[in-house]
């Protein structure tokens, strides 16, 4: 993904073991998909790893470029992507909901917002090309 880089303007201000911290419980919050949690927040995740909020988002700002809203939001609508292509008769509301979308009418929304598609147009998008090529 494009929007993993480092900023070499910035000023470094967390120390290593901090650093370490995010770092791990990132990948932690990656590898269980707990970004899927509906209620996750930048709050719950800096409590559950003993840092604050800012230094998480330091963190996030320093090495990724990105805010944890929207680093949460890319990974779920990436899944709901993928599950919309492995799964074409699964309800929309119901993948929203398996990744982390309460409410079906944010999800078609969000998911709109960095596609280009609704999630039913995707879906069709990626039927019709399956049909091409067979």
């Amino acid at each position: 993904m494009s929007f993993f880089y480092r900023k070499h303007h910035q000023t470094h201000i967390l120390s290593e073991r901090i650093e370490r911290i995010i770092s791990d419980g990132l990948f932690h919050w990656i590898e269980n998909r707990e970004y899927r949690n509906p209620y996750d927040s930048i709050e719950e995740f800096a409590n559950v790893l003993g840092v604050t909020q800012s230094e998480v988002a330091d963190y996030l700002r320093f090495h990724l470029d990105i805010k944890y809203c929207t680093l949460r939001r890319l990974l779920r609508i990436r899944d709901a992507a993928i599950m919309l292509l492995l799964h074409p008769y699964k309800p929309l509301r119901h993948i929203g909901h398996l990744v982390g979308y309460l409410d079906p009418s944010n999800f078609r929304c969000q998911f709109r917002e960095y596609t280009d598609y609704s999630p039913d147009g995707w879906r069709k998008r990626i039927v019709e090309r399956r049909r091409r090529d067979v």
